[in-house]
């Protein structure tokens, strides 16, 4: 009886065979290729495009180009979407997956032609995928036994080092002069992983209980459901598979130098369910502070992490009879389940338990558990460091203070200050007509919503909504303020700013800012339930304008980047530097050429636009808008290698949060603060700025950055 796994690989052979030259000139080079190879290698990428409803064309290019990348063909996105398609064609036949045409959105707005996108209709089937013996693909799966090191730009499985680089970089890269690099992914590819089985045996029991905590059963949203529910069971499915043997992830960075396991769902990266399942494989003793260090971390995953480190040790010891519950029962006891991450916290309960039984002494007490500090507003910090700029700096946890900064409050407050102006500036002819504006919008909403698969009356709702949103445009500007200020309570207004300020520190744009306000203020209050498009983007415009003129070291710096990427434009080139461990850092940022292509399936032919790379002209507006993040977002893959490469003991990394043993944390604790304050001892802006030739003055601040040696909330 064959599996499903056996069956793709079977369809794919069969039409292997009918390979021809004349007619399929793009495919012919996988005509003798192992179709047992190609299906492992797609598996996790068509699984993922299908549940997250990804354009049928990115998938086929994503497959193509890492199929003909491992088999040593040129990049050519046009015959790369030729042999994706061609492999995805067997997960159609076998009924996995379908595909479906829709408008697609750019800008809110709705574009006149429609698209292609996948859809998951075999979610059992996959599952069965995932289980197959005869599936070794290393997306899917953790390894037993370490990898390889690394010992070139490509990895002798045939991976990248660095993820859609160019072969020039790739071809670069070597131990010898990139060797922070390589040491970074090797140190990080040799840690060892074990599963959790306390958690494990809850997480199983749990997956079904409409009352436990997995959001699955609390969402609406059939595409959500669908995608929360291929999450859960995937873990699952993993760390059932895995729980008796210790695993190992092989690591890559992307052009920035930011590291990433190859593992799909269950690695230190993932999702709150996944990382609670994970434990080191070396147990390290708790030594003198250990405990101290596993209490902090369970307060910081129950959501007390803008306590001081004693307030959160004691938030622990005054709660210790509901953990040691909990670990005693967690399916009865489930205080637990309250916590901001739960599946963490759980784990800290049962670790916790198991020490306060020790015996022994509790300094020989031997832990595996991971426990994690995080940089605060990480991308602000850097921006910070590079400005030197000493107001902002306590904001950010740059300085020492008794209290944990707050710069989401901060910008927070600035905002409603300026909503409060604008409302006094308002007109009085619009004084008063919020409630009636939501009233009329609400209506037609609904009308829009009623009129949903009857084609006439969906164009006419359309139609009378937008006729109403222009007519009454100067209206619903002028009530904006009044709207924003009904949000009186602090904390939503707080988390209304977050999200944006967070991203103001990698170079987010006026447009991304609207977007987040849209997507993150649902289930709060029915008030900001009502919330319109408009109110969402004009709000963001306000945070953006805030975080710009109030931040200001920051701000300068997000400036001067964007002003470094039109100069960049200006030469037409694409930016590159070396970072301060010796990272290529390459900005390919193209604008693709489109070109219609037709794909064949069955007796259908799929007309398709397929952005063909290699012959496109820089994109200026992305290469102006991505130098501030770049830049940052190496910085801060700069500040982990050194952290990583200078621990003697396994390390979880997460970008801007990085964990241990708790045995090992006071170490790290002062380990990331050393290598911070390194980093920016040896000039990186000044180094930047001289490899992209600008010469122009750049106004700085007085910042002491070893400060950050005495700042307990810097990283914590």
């Amino acid at each position: 009886m064959t599996n499903k796994f056996e069956e793709l690989a079977k369809d794919v052979e069969k039409r292997q065979k009918t390979l021809r030259g004349d007619r399929n000139p793009q495919t012919l080079f996988m005509r003798d290729l192992d179709p047992n190879d190609l299906i492992s290698m797609s598996v996790t990428q068509v699984l993922k495009g299908a549940e997250s409803g990804m354009t049928l064309v990115d998938v086929a290019a994503s497959l193509g180009n890492r199929i003909r990348q491992k088999f040593g063909e040129e990049r050519d996105s046009v015959a790369a979407t030729h042999a994706g398609w061609f492999v995805m064609i067997s997960y159609l036949e076998l009924g996995l997956i379908s595909y479906y045409l829709k408008h697609t959105n750019k800008k809110g707005k709705r574009k006149k032609h429609r698209s292609y996108h996948l859809s998951l209709k075999d979610w059992e089937g996959f599952a069965e995928l995932w289980e197959s013996p005869e599936n070794p693909s290393l997306d899917l799966f953790p390894r037993t036994e370490p990898l390889s090191d690394w010992d070139s730009g490509i990895h002798e499985l045939s991976y990248p080092a660095v993820r859609k680089s160019s072969p020039e970089v790739l071809n670069s890269l070597n131990p010898e002069e990139d060797d922070q690099f390589f040491e970074e992914l090797n140190r990080l590819g040799r840690v060892g992983w074990r599963i959790n089985k306390n958690v494990l045996s809850v997480f199983e029991r749990l997956k079904e209980d409409p009352e436990g905590p997995f959001r699955v059963h609390r969402e609406t949203d059939p595409a959500k459901i669908t995608s929360l529910r291929i999450e859960m069971d995937t873990i699952f499915s993993l760390a059932n598979k895995f729980k008796d043997d210790t695993h190992y992830h092989l690591w890559s960075a992307d052009f920035r130098g930011r590291v990433y396991p190859l593992t799909a769902f269950l690695h230190p990266q993932g999702s709150d369910s996944a990382k609670g399942l994970l434990l080191f494989e070396e147990e390290r003793p708790l030594g003198e502070n250990g405990y101290f260090w596993l209490k902090v971390h369970a307060a910081n995953c129950y959501g007390k992490d803008k306590f001081k480190l004693h307030e959160r040790a004691d938030f622990v010891d005054c709660n210790l009879k509901n953990l040691l519950a909990v670990a005693e029962d967690p399916h009865k006891n489930r205080w637990w389940m309250e916590a901001e991450k739960p599946w963490s916290f759980l784990a800290c309960c049962f670790e916790i338990n198991a020490v306060e039984n020790h015996r022994g002494t509790l300094e020989e007490y031997l832990c595996g558990l991971p426990v994690f500090i995080d940089g605060k507003a990480n991308g602000i910090q850097h921006l910070c460091a590079l400005s030197k700029d000493e107001k902002i700096a306590p904001l950010v946890s740059l300085t020492q203070s008794e209290t944990s900064s707050d710069v989401y409050m901060f910008v927070a407050e600035k905002v409603w200050e300026r909503l409060e102006e604008l409302a006094r500036e308002t007109p009085s002819k619009y004084k008063g007509h919020m409630e009636e504006v939501i009233k009329e919008e609400q209506k037609l909403k609904k009308a829009m919503k009623e009129a949903q698969g009857k084609p006439e009356a969906s164009d006419l709702a359309y139609q009378e909504m937008s006729k109403w949103r222009n007519h009454n445009r100067a209206l619903r500007e002028a009530v904006f303020p009044e709207f924003w200020l009904k949000v009186t309570d602090p904390a939503v207004r707080r988390k209304i700013v977050k999200r944006c300020v967070m991203c103001t520190g990698y170079g987010a744009t006026r447009y991304g800012f609207g977007q987040f306000i849209q997507e993150d203020l649902d289930d709060i209050s029915e008030h900001l339930d009502k919330r319109s498009v408009l109110w969402c983007a004009m709000m963001g415009n306000l945070i953006y304008d805030i975080c710009y003129a109030k931040l200001e070291g920051p701000g300068r710096m997000l400036t001067l980047f964007e002003e470094i990427g039109a100069a960049a434009n200006e030469r037409g080139e694409y930016l590159s530097w070396l970072t301060p461990t010796g990272f290529p850092v390459v900005q390919l940022y193209p604008k693709a050429v489109a070109k219609r292509v037709k794909l064949k399936y069955g007796g259908k032919e799929l007309k398709v636009v397929v952005e063909f790379w290699e012959e496109g002209s820089i994109s200026e507006s992305s290469q102006r808008s991505a130098t501030a993040p770049n830049v940052i977002h190496s910085l801060d893959a700069c500040h982990l290698q050194l952290v990583v490469n200078n621990a003697e003991y396994p390390l979880a990394a997460v970008h801007d949060s990085v964990g241990c043993s708790p045995g090992d944390m006071e170490d790290l604790y002062e380990l990331t603060r050393l290598c911070f304050v390194k980093l920016y001892e040896s000039d990186p802006l000044g180094s930047f700025l001289e490899q992209v030739n600008y010469d122009k003055p750049v106004e700085l601040g007085n910042l002491d950055l070893e400060q950050v040696m005495d700042s307990e909330f810097f990283f914590s």
